[in-house]
This record gives structure tokens, C-alpha cells and sequence, in this order.
């Protein structure tokens, strides 16, 4: 998953998290709270960074 967001997130392109959700095949809970956890491990990493209001761009 964390492979798949690496490569929709390219540097300066903004993501809805609707459309990763998408993009990753993500239907259940669990499966949308790992792709928000791998998302979150992207950002500690300093790859992505929230906009708020479900906004996801790449760095």
C-alpha cells in the first residue's frame, strides 16, 4: 500500500483522500484505516504533507 501511495503521491500533486481510497481499492474499514496509517508513516517521513480538509500533497 505504501508503494502504491509513494507513486500517486508524486512531488507537488494534491490528492483528495476519496480518491486514494480509490486509487488503492480500499472498501472496508480496516483496509481505509491502513491506507490513513501508511499516509501518516509517508508524512513522518517528510514524502507527503496534509492540507487539511482531506488533502494530500506530495513533497
Amino acid at each position: 500500500m505504501t508503494k502504491i501511495l509513494k507513486a500517486l503521491l508524486t512531488p507537488g500533486k494534491i490528492v483528495h483522500l476519496h480518491d486514494l481510497y480509490q486509487a488503492t481499492n480500499c472498501k472496508t474499514f480496516k483496509e481505509r484505516h491502513n491506507c490513513r496509517g501508511c499516509l501518516s508513516s509517508l508524512q513522518r517521513r517528510g514524502l507527503v504533507v496534509s492540507l487539511g480538509k482531506c488533502l494530500w500533497k506530495g513533497l
